[in-house]
């Protein structure tokens, strides 16, 4: 009995692996978009944590500025980052029979929102607003080029379904044809 449970767990672990590994590289960028983002909200904060001058260990005294509460949230972040990527994904096969562009739409807004925590972070950090305006320049760029993938990919789908009208139209006219010539 005991072996059987561990067959069967393996097994399980085995399929889950098996059914998220084309959307493992993008889990994996989104923890390291998160992870990125706790450490510069951390060098942020303990640079701005006001330290007593007179005493030594300034750094020890920067220590306080981490907060359990922060990190408990970006552990909850990461964890909910996850199993929402992957219940989109999951539904997107179960409606879909494939993955189509949605899983990887939402794994891109929640990677551009980390990055432009990032940015705000080393903008405070610096006290420049270099990186924050780097982040909204390449989202219009992406803007840009998304409608333009956007306008070719319903141009190629029009040209497609009324190609595939045209074949139908063609095999019914050989079929009304066909009969017409049997009739006489």
């Amino acid at each position: 009995m005991g072996n059987e449970i561990r067959i069967y767990g393996v097994a399980f672990i085995g399929g889950l692996v098996a059914f998220f590994s084309p959307i493992l590289l993008m889990l994996y960028v989104i923890m390291a978009s998160v992870l990125l983002d706790c450490i510069t909200a951390i060098i942020q904060s303990m640079e701005a944590y006001k330290v007593d001058e007179t005493k030594p260990y300034k750094l020890w005294q920067r220590r306080k500025a981490i907060r359990s509460r922060g990190l408990r949230k970006t552990a909850l972040k990461l964890i909910l980052y996850v199993l929402f990527i992957g219940l989109i994904y999951s539904t997107e096969i179960a409606i879909f029979n494939t993955s189509v562009y949605i899983t990887n739409f939402t794994a891109f807004v929640i990677v551009f929102s980390e990055l432009i925590s990032i940015a705000e972070n080393l903008d405070k950090l610096m006290n420049t607003h270099k990186f924050t305006f780097l982040i909204v320049r390449i989202r219009k760029l992406f803007e840009k080029r998304l409608m333009q993938e956007m306008q070719v990919t319903d141009i190629e789908e029009e040209i497609n379904e009324t190609n595939k009208l045209e074949d139908t139209q063609l095999r019914v006219n050989k079929e009304n044809l066909k009969t017409k010539r049997n009739e006489t």
